[in-house]
């Protein structure tokens, strides 16, 4: 009896630890405040996309349209159709996404080119998840048409 107990408070302090080391993991996923939708070349687009008031709505933010500075504010709302890909946004913004993936945007000159960053403070992430990129730039579509 007596070491079953000897062993159960050597226990005690090695589940702490490796409690606090699984707590402090938790707490250092990356989370970001927003994304940054840039189209260099042809068909030129910055625009930033946030949380809006819920988690059924963004808020964009168009800062370059045809390579003119500009400021074009508007709400893009969940629907049925879209809901999958709201879910990877916030998914995304939450660190709940791998962000990070094997896309690279071709050399060929295409006249064109994409990206997508994950922002928090002053640091960006470019989106290279090939199905994850796929997701976000719907948002590209969505904020053309509503232009």
């Amino acid at each position: 009896m007596e070491d079953i107990m000897v062993r159960f408070i050597y226990l005690i302090p090695v589940l702490s630890l490796f409690a606090a080391c699984n707590s402090d993991r938790m707490q250092t996923v990356d989370k970001y405040s927003s994304m940054v939708f840039e189209r260099d070349g042809g068909g030129n687009l910055v625009f930033t996309a946030s949380p809006g008031d819920d988690s059924n709505s963004l808020s964009i933010k168009v800062t370059r349209r045809n390579f003119r500075d500009t400021t074009i504010t508007m709400t893009l709302s969940k629907e049925p159709e879209n809901a999958s890909l709201f879910e990877d946004f916030f998914q995304a913004l939450e660190g709940r996404r791998q962000v990070v993936g094997g896309f690279k945007e071709s050399t060929l000159p295409t006249g064109t080119w994409a990206h997508i960053y994950l922002v928090r403070e002053k640091e960006r992430m470019e989106v290279t998840n090939t199905d994850l990129r796929n997701s976000l730039l719907y948002f590209e579509t969505t904020v053309r048409i509503r232009l």
